[in-house]
């Protein structure tokens, strides 16, 4: 813990420092182009006219930066205890969701706290920060963005029910199965990694009404979605999903459970559906059918959460402005 009050000191100390750059991200070693979260910082690169430069973690030296972004705060738990002199410059956090491995609630509490912001991905999890201790003024909700280019809306029309996801069982992958085993009349395509691994796997692929897709490219999204009228999102635990905006960016409606950033962006009946995941397949199934007979414009309740406007939201909380 002493390191943690080395901290502490230099952020009492902070002074007006020359920087070398604006914004500094600072990513793992082994991050790959088109992982989540490397697009959350390659966006907030791309739209921002400031000086910026990648950090990997496992550094030895660091630019004196304005400020530095992490897309995780398991991120900043390993600079902050490497580098306590980052107090001397602002610290922005994102929280995207509760991780499997947490640390200690007080350690939770304590590191969160020290950070200039926290960037929540949701309401729901801001909340779920200020149980836990974190002071609700270090806490900003910001909506994830899209492209408004890239995922250009269409008509919808008699197509099928559309899932994205890699297989994880957080996924909900019995209530996939059961959901579409119970909805004969309706066609499901899925598109994701990993779905082969699962025991169940031979039982949903026989399913007549069941595709699935397993390779994918990103540049390939924009006609998957224009290909489905409904997006189906039954998962147990949820930053976002990012796919879930992608969707409604193209006039897809959603279902999904009520998680993650969902109850921000979809209203009930309105724009698309929102299930608590221990509903019933049926009752889903219910949902599905209403959501096939929506005439809402979805893509306009969501337009206005494009890449650029994240990028300025975050700006004004990376570079006080």
């Amino acid at each position: 813990m002493w390191r943690y009050l080395r901290a502490e000191i230099y952020g009492r100390l902070k002074t007006q420092t020359e920087y070398d750059i604006d914004i500094a991200f600072v990513r793992p070693p082994e991050h790959v182009q088109g992982w989540i979260l490397d697009t959350f910082c390659n966006e907030i690169k791309r739209h921002l006219n400031v000086q910026t430069v990648d950090v990997v973690l496992d550094t030895d030296t660091l630019p004196c930066a304005r400020a530095y972004f992490y897309p995780h705060y398991f991120y900043y738990r390993t600079f902050r205890l490497k580098f306590p002199e980052i107090a001397r410059s602002r610290n922005v956090v994102l929280f995207t969701h509760p991780h499997e491995k947490e640390i200690s609630d007080h350690e939770f509490r304590y590191l969160l706290n020290s950070a200039d912001v926290v960037a929540s991905m949701c309401t729901m999890f801001r909340d779920t920060l200020i149980k836990k201790g974190v002071h609700k003024d270090k806490i900003a909700v910001v909506l994830a963005g899209a492209d408004p280019v890239r995922f250009s809306p269409h008509e919808r029309g008699q197509q099928p029910v559309g899932l994205c996801s890699a297989y994880h069982s957080r996924k909900n992958p019995q209530l996939i199965l059961d959901i579409i085993s119970a909805a004969p009349h309706l066609n499901f395509v899925l598109i994701g990694k990993g779905w082969e691994t699962w025991d169940h796997f031979d039982r949903l692929s026989k399913l007549p009404n069941f595709e699935y897709r397993n390779r994918i490219s990103y540049e390939e999204m924009p006609n998957f979605y224009t290909s489905i009228d409904v997006f189906l999102s039954p998962s147990l635990l949820e930053g976002g999903p990012m796919p879930v905006l992608e969707a409604m960016m193209c006039n897809v409606v959603p279902v999904a459970t009520n998680i993650g950033f969902c109850p921000d962006l979809i209203t009930h009946g309105e724009n698309g559906f929102l299930f608590e995941h221990e509903k019933e397949p049926h009752m889903i199934i219910g949902l599905i059918e209403q959501a096939c007979k929506l005439r809402t414009d979805v893509r306009s309740t969501v337009e206005n959460l494009s890449w650029q406007n994240y990028s300025q939201i975050m700006a004004n909380l990376l570079l006080e402005r």
